[in-house]
C-alpha cells in the first residue's frame, strides 16, 4: 500500500515537472514503473480526478481535484496563520487545549492545536477528525452550513452513540441549530467522551459564511468551574478574529 502511494506521488510530480502533460510510455521509462502497474495507478488517479487523460492524444495531466485541494490548503494555511495569536490568547487565559477546525468530508478536521499545560488534557491533534453530530465544533459547522449539505449529511449519518449523552435523533440535533446561531456558541455535553467538555465558537465572514471554528476543551470538572468565562472570552476572541479576516 505504501509503495503504491509513493509511486502515485512520483507520477503526479513527474507530470507536474513536464509541462503538465505526459504519456504512459514516457512515465514508465523515466520512473522505472512497469506499464501494467503504472496503468493501474494512472486509472486510479483519473478515477479520483487527480489526473485527466486527453482522449485524443492520450496525454495525462493534473486533474481538477489537485486545484481543489490546493485552494483548500491555501485557505486553511492563511486561516491558521491569522488565527494562531487568538488561539494563544485563549490558551494562556485558561490553560486548556485550543483547536482550530474546519469541515472536511462531512467530519470535523482539526487543522491547528495548542495543547493545555495541564497533565490531564484532550487527546485530539492536528489532522485528527471527529463526527459532526457529536461535537460542539461539528454542531457549529452544521448550524451555518447550506441546507442541502445538512439534508444530505442527516440522510446518510449513522448517529452512532459514543456516550450516553450523544445525540442520536435528527430532531434533537436540528433543534439546536437556531439556538447555536442565536447564542453564538455550542457546547459538547460529554457527547464524544465522558469527562470532556468543549466550547466552540464560529469564525464568520461578513456574509455570515463560516471560515472555521475555534474550540476550548478540557476535563468537565475543570471547565465547568470557569464555563461562563470561557464562553464569554471565546465568543469575544472569535469576533475579533472574524473582524481581522474582514467581517
Amino acid at each position: 500500500m505504501i509503495q503504491s502511494i509513493l509511486k502515485a506521488n512520483s507520477v503526479l510530480n513527474y507530470i507536474a515537472r513536464h509541462q503538465n502533460r505526459a504519456k504512459l510510455a514516457n512515465i514508465s521509462k523515466e520512473l522505472g514503473i512497469n506499464r501494467s502497474t503504472l496503468h493501474g495507478i494512472l486509472q486510479s488517479l483519473v478515477y479520483c480526478n487527480l489526473l485527466i487523460q486527453d482522449p485524443d492524444t492520450s496525454y495525462y495531466s493534473l486533474g481538477p481535484k489537485i486545484y481543489e485541494l490546493g485552494k483548500i490548503y491555501e485557505k486553511d494555511f492563511s486561516l491558521v496563520k491569522v488565527a494562531k495569536p487568538f488561539m494563544k490568547h485563549l490558551n494562556e487565559a485558561f490553560q486548556e487545549s485550543v483547536h482550530l477546525a474546519i469541515e472536511s468530508n462531512q467530519k470535523v478536521l482539526y487543522i491547528e492545536c495548542i495543547q493545555s499545560t495541564h497533565s490531564v488534557r484532550t487527546n485530539s491533534s492536528i489532522g485528527g477528525t471527529d463526527p459532526l453530530y457529536a461535537t460542539s465544533a461539528g454542531k457549529i459547522i452544521l448550524s451555518y452550513a447550506d441546507g442541502n449539505y445538512v439534508d444530505d449529511y442527516l440522510r446518510h449519518c449513522s448517529f452512532k452513540p459514543l456516550t450516553p449523552n450523544t445525540i442520536t435523533q435528527i430532531d434533537d440535533l436540528t433543534r439546536q441549530f437556531d439556538i447555536i446561531r442565536t447564542q453564538g456558541y455550542a457546547v459538547d455535553n460529554e457527547e464524544v467522551e465522558i469527562g470532556l467538555r468543549c466550547i466552540s465558537v464560529p469564525i464568520l465572514g461578513a456574509d455570515e459564511s463560516l471560515y472555521g471554528v475555534i474550540s476550548v476543551s478540557g476535563p468537565t470538572n475543570r471547565m465547568d468551574q470557569k464555563l461562563n468565562e470561557v464562553i464569554h472570552e471565546t465568543v469575544t476572541t472569535c469576533h475579533a478574529l472574524s473582524c481581522s479576516l474582514g467581517c
